[in-house]
């Protein structure tokens, strides 16, 4: 059983949820907006005895709002032992209790607010017994005086149940998430010294990675280069490799392709030798392509294709 009454005053049975939501007013009249950071918090306590806390729970606000929703769990409201008769708390809801503490709702002109527990099993003397009627309905009753108790109580229990699967979810999916993203990096990068060298870099276009490989003693490092052409340019394709201080050029490799139709051609070229389409030729920081015949022959293959090239190179610098 969960019912707020129109004094405010909170029945609540030991060990049931509860969700409601609070709001609060300016010194003018003016609906208070709670902001990202404020903290408002629910507090039990034993009634005449304010230091003698039986339940403090904290919510956190996450963007702007007139109103938070307060949600108590099970185990939140199994306060004390088991009991076999109502007990009476009064509870208060206070802003910010960490920086500048407010109360929204407590003790006042009215009196104290009153938090009364229930025996598990057993009900408040108002409430109904649960129908075929008591169906959960989401509607402009189900306010913090509604009087259809049973129903608020399911539709808390749902919520609280819905919150909770979700929350822990997310949670597990973020921890798989952190424990692969980790081990992944870890088995993909190594340092060596102050140097980050990669087992599978993720060629990123213009990006120059140190390889966790050596040539002849010395770091091996990746590039990736992406260029495009005029094809009146052909049958000679010039790719500057700028200044990348390149000392041995151990592999390559690239393919033509159309930037604007993705188009990739089938033979692509590498360092293990040419193909019907291309030769290609290093010299300094330059690479040569040089387009055959047959693409000269073949005006489809040249306007399909040659407009553009791919291409990675491994090597060591003279700086190392």
């Amino acid at each position: 059983m969960f019912v707020i009454n129109e004094d405010k005053s909170i029945y609540i049975t030991r060990g049931d949820v509860a969700f409601f939501s609070v709001k609060s007013i300016t010194e003018t009249g003016e609906a208070y907006k709670f902001q990202a950071g404020e903290v408002v918090r629910f507090k039990v306590f034993e009634k005449k005895a304010c230091e003698n806390v039986v339940l403090s729970k904290d919510f956190g606000i996450e963007a702007e709002t007139e109103e938070v929703t307060i949600y108590l769990e099970e185990k939140d409201t199994k306060i004390g032992d088991v009991i076999s008769k109502p007990v009476d708390y009064w509870y208060e809801v206070e802003l910010n209790p960490y920086t500048d503490p407010q109360t929204i709702l407590g003790y006042d002109e009215d009196g104290a607010k009153v938090f009364r527990l229930y025996p598990e099993g057993n009900e408040a003397e108002d409430s109904d017994p649960i129908t075929p009627e008591d169906i959960p309905v989401v509607d402009e009753e189900l306010s913090l005086t509604s009087t259809r108790p049973v129903q608020n109580q399911a539709i808390a229990r749902a919520i609280v149940s819905v919150r909770e699967d979700c929350t822990n979810f997310v949670n597990s999916e973020i921890k798989y998430l952190r424990d692969y993203s980790k081990e992944m990096f870890v088995t993909n990068v190594q340092t060596v010294g102050s140097e980050l060298e990669w087992v599978h870099p993720p060629m990123e276009s213009g990006v120059e990675y140190r390889l966790a490989e050596r040539f002849m003693g010395k770091p091996v490092y990746v590039k990736t280069f992406l260029e495009t052409f005029d094809e009146t340019l052909l049958p000679k394709f010039e790719l500057l490799l700028g200044d990348v201080k390149m000392e041995s050029i151990i592999d390559y490799g690239g393919c033509f392709f159309n930037p604007t139709t993705g188009a990739i051609l089938a033979f692509p070229f590498s360092a293990k030798g040419n193909n019907i389409y291309s030769s290609t030729y290093i010299s300094h920081n330059t690479i040569a392509v040089i387009a055959s015949k047959h693409v000269e022959d073949s005006p489809v293959v040249k306007e399909i294709y040659y407009s553009g090239v791919k291409m990675w190179i491994k090597y060591t610098k003279t700086t190392d």
